[in-house]
């Protein structure tokens, strides 16, 4: 599995590299931790426009950038994520190394990519330079932290999380809150069928969190429920769940039951925009995985 996780310095980040941890104990895979900056922001001690042609080695330099990606490999590796090897000798070269604020010293550093977690420091639109990541790289699922908030009231394009929701080649899993053990997930009824690679994405996300899968039917179907999708871990209890009233409204009056609910694609090839389910259930400030 091939995750991308989105760092912004927030504490949402920090629990998106925590899951993404306890995520790799259940499935082998590689992450890569990306953090955006604004254009036009300034950085402490780095100006990437006239630094271009040097090597910035270690991620322990003093910039902010930097700073929120250790912290969120260390949060990451609490979690129980694997760490790279240490380097080969073949692989140190001789580089420029930050020091200090504008200072530069010529050392002997690594700089060979692991196979388990990569780096990555961007300048632009954060929304937009993670949907270009995602869909040169071709993750399987990009974690971030949410804006947690009643509503959705803001625009789109200030809501960095709920963008990348809507048109994200790939699945997307908003931490809005910590998610806790040993609790349940919901799974939203969609039109299309889990595919075996959600499946088992759903799968190692509840062995992860110890936690059950209830599967949602309304009173209105015309059939005797959604049946209970096969396919799962068979150590995860799956149960089907019937409610007498709209989804969402159900996912209202039981949004503090659930640690995760998810929200299979409603798209289609005339519309292509995510489901009004995951839209909502996004704002109202839980916990949501999207499913394309």
């Amino acid at each position: 599995m091939k995750l991308l996780v989105c760092i912004n310095g927030q504490p949402g980040g920090l629990e998106a590299a925590r899951t993404a941890g306890k995520l790799l104990r259940f499935q082998a895979g590689q992450v890569c931790f990306l953090y955006v900056r604004r254009s036009g922001h300034r950085s402490r001690g780095l100006n990437y426009a006239k630094r271009m042609s040097q090597v910035i080695a270690s991620i322990e330099a003093p910039s902010s950038e930097f700073h929120y990606l250790a912290e969120a490999r260390k949060a990451f590796s609490e979690a129980g994520g694997p760490l790279p090897e240490a380097a080969a000798p073949s692989s140190r070269r001789e580089a420029l190394v930050q020091v200090g604020s504008g200072i530069f010293e010529r050392a002997i550093v690594d700089i060979s990519a692991s196979d388990v977690m990569t780096f990555r420091v961007r300048e632009g639109f954060p929304h937009e330079e993670i949907l270009k990541e995602a869909d040169r790289q071709g993750y399987d699922l990009i974690l971030l932290g949410g804006r947690r908030s009643e509503s959705c009231n803001w625009y789109d394009s200030e809501n960095i999380p709920l963008s990348v929701l809507k048109k994200s080649p790939c699945a997307v899993l908003a931490v809005q809150k910590p998610i806790p053990d040993q609790g349940a997930f919901l799974i939203i009824p969609g039109t299309r069928e889990l595919s075996a690679v959600h499946r088992q994405m759903i799968s190692d996300l509840a062995l992860a969190f110890n936690s059950g899968l209830h599967v949602l039917s309304t009173s209105a179907d015309q059939h005797e429920g959604i049946p209970i999708p096969s396919g799962f871990n068979p150590k995860i209890a799956a149960a089907r769940k019937v409610a007498d009233t709209d989804p969402l409204r159900f996912v209202s009056e039981h949004k503090d039951a659930y640690g995760l609910f998810i929200c299979p694609s409603k798209r289609s090839v005339f519309f292509s925009s995510v489901s009004r389910h995951a839209e909502k259930i996004f704002c109202l400030g839980l916990n949501t995985l999207t499913l394309p």
